[in-house]
């Protein structure tokens, strides 16, 4: 590790030319994300609404296949299973992904589902209301196995995996454990959601946001100890190689053992104008993995991706971010530094 635990241009350069042209596998509840956007400038005459004038409308991809775009923008070969209806949002999805080269072959059609599609009506950079049209409910048997096969094999074409859960019904834990027997030996990323999480168990990283850690826990996270005691007794009981707590504006928690004790990592953001935070979560995922099955280790990975979601939060919806955007950032001295440490 770096003893300076900031990472160099050199470092820089050197992790994003070995994380080109890995091979990754997303695994998880695929979505698009819709947007109109306009202007509010009076109130309906039939309610008590306010009238938007749509200027334009975008439709981007959310969820796991947001995970799986982001690591196409950095090089990554890509494969994404999940499960998708039979309508126009599938339609849009397998669009979207071809367009990225993402391999969208491993998506299962499921005729009585509605692909998941989030509409955000935005006024003037401000989200007025969201509409969700979704299925929850879990899979059903013969759905279930053929997600089953498709992601197991995915997971053994891949360098890594990442297992991308948004609560819809896919990430069961049958299909969780038989994914990362599959990994065989290679790095399992989890980006956790509703509980219970032992459905994760054996993965290397689960990465939950300090909400999703706190409800795990059932008591605030509002400092850096608390962070730490929370990241160890996560890693512990779902015997993890390594827990990751994304802590918003106070950066990210990292906790690890090392020679059978406790460390835990600390790592600040650096607080850029915040236009967005849709997605931020979804590219550290893809950043981490990434980077691990490239061989880097957990603390360069880390501190990789915190600088990678710094960069995405200063744009608007679920973007993405190329390694010249990344280049550029640490060029232009915008560091994220690990600034403390601690032992339990």
């Amino acid at each position: 590790m770096n003893s300076s635990f900031q990472l160099t241009d050199s470092e820089v350069q050197q992790l994003l030319a070995d994380m080109a042209t890995r091979r990754v596998a997303v695994v998880g509840d695929v979505m698009l994300d819709e947007y109109l956007i306009g202007s509010v400038q009076r109130i309906s005459p039939e309610a008590p609404v306010p009238v938007l004038e749509t200027e334009h409308e975008e439709c981007n991809l959310g969820g796991a296949a947001n995970v799986a775009a982001c690591l196409a923008a950095l090089g990554a070969k890509v494969r994404l299973v999940g499960v998708v209806g039979s309508d126009v949002g599938a339609e849009k999805l397998h669009e979207r992904l071809d367009h990225t080269g993402v391999d969208s072959s491993g998506l299962i059609t499921d005729r009585t589902r509605s692909t998941t599609c989030k509409t955000r009506i935005v006024a003037r950079q401000q989200q007025v209301v969201r509409l969700d049209r979704e299925t929850r409910r879990p899979l059903d048997t013969e759905i279930a196995q053929q997600v089953k096969e498709s992601a197991c094999e995915a997971a053994r074409w891949s360098e890594a995996t990442v297992l991308s859960d948004y609560a819809k019904g896919v990430l069961s834990e049958d299909l969780c454990q038989a994914v990362s027997r599959s990994a065989q030996h290679c790095p399992v990323i989890v980006d956790p959601k509703a509980l219970p999480w032992g459905r994760y168990r054996g993965a290397t990283v689960v990465k939950p946001n300090r909400h999703e850690m706190q409800q795990y826990c059932g008591e605030e996270i509002d400092t850096d100890e608390h962070a730490a005691a929370a990241s160890q007794r996560l890693a512990a009981d779902l015997n993890l190689s390594y827990a990751l707590i994304t802590r918003g504006g106070d950066g990210m928690t990292l906790a690890m053992r090392n020679n059978g004790q406790w460390e835990t990592q600390h790592i600040r953001a650096l607080r850029p104008e915040l236009v967005d935070v849709t997605g931020a979560g979804d590219i550290v995922s893809a950043v981490v993995a990434l980077a691990l099955a490239a061989g880097a280790e957990i603390g360069m990975a880390m501190r990789l991706a915190n600088l990678t979601a710094g960069i995405k939060v200063e744009k608007f919806g679920a973007a993405t971010v190329s390694s010249g955007e990344i280049l550029e950032a640490t060029s232009s001295g915008r560091r994220y530094n690990v600034v403390s440490a601690a032992e339990a």
